[in-house]
């Protein structure tokens, strides 16, 4: 084979080399544009299904997710201080109670925790189970309209207290001086907790009159009812109550 025929062929090789590191690099290329569009496409949908189901823009959702996570984590610390108090309060009660002066003071200290909410209590009283409605929702509808909102929750708390309840707590957080029934979105905070349905709300007082204040005519159950939320309503003989593991307002202003 001559010099020339040699040197043709291997620059017939060196091409095809070429050419197929060429094809492969716009193939990469082709597969990144694709990948990139569909991220973009998809981070344009999730923007738009956000802002039509809560009428709220990502950038707001993630900054409230910020602040939420930052608030659970000094409610966290506040929670872990109240223990401290608690018990270092227990042990001056106990103390007190050897002795003639302190004992009437330890009395009224056990009364008063007992009205804020600061200990377990038992006695009878009604369970309330609250679900969303169940009903399929028409082409075109709010789905705001079939979930319960913490404005329902707080109505029914409210017809409880009025109808003599001495005790309420909602998915065991105990409901104090200090509580508080908000949202976010459509998620119900009760003492800075979230909570989802089925909801379960606990009351202490008279099992026979409660029932008839919590469900009677224009009441916030009566309303619920009306538009088809489930809502189911027990009589219970010993009912127990956690306590209040909130933080009251003066340490949430310090």
């Amino acid at each position: 084979m001559s010099p020339l025929t040699m040197l043709r062929k291997h620059r017939s090789v060196g091409d095809s080399d070429s050419t197929m590191r060429l094809r492969t690099t716009h193939v990469a290329i082709v597969v990144v544009a694709l990948l990139a569009s569909f991220l973009v496409v998809a981070q344009v949908r999730t923007e738009q299904q956000t802002r039509r189901l809560l009428g709220i823009p990502s950038p707001q959702l993630a900054e409230l997710a910020y602040r939420m996570q930052r608030e659970g984590h000094r409610r966290a610390e506040l929670e872990a201080e109240i223990v401290l108090l608690r018990q270092r309060l227990a042990a001056i009660e106990a103390a007190g109670k050897n002795q003639r002066g302190l004992r009437a003071v330890s009395e009224e200290v056990r009364a008063y925790r007992l009205l804020a909410g600061f200990t377990p209590v038992v006695g009878p009283g009604i369970v309330i189970e609250l679900r969303d409605n169940e009903r399929r929702l028409q082409p075109g509808e709010n789905p705001n309209e079939v979930l319960l909102h913490y404005t329902d929750l707080a109505r029914v708390v409210g017809d409880l207290w009025a109808a003599g309840a001495e005790a309420i707590a909602i998915n065991d957080e105990r409901l104090a001086g200090t509580s508080g029934i908000e949202c976010v979105g459509t998620t119900i905070l009760v003492n800075r907790h979230r909570l989802a349905p089925p909801l379960r709300i606990a009351a202490i007082g008279d099992p026979e009159r409660l029932p008839n204040g919590a469900s009677g005519p224009g009441t916030g159950l009566s309303m619920l009812k009306a538009f088809g939320f489930p809502v189911r309503i027990t009589r219970v003989r010993d009912l127990e109550l956690p306590p209040y593991r909130g933080v009251m307002a003066s340490a949430v202003a310090r």
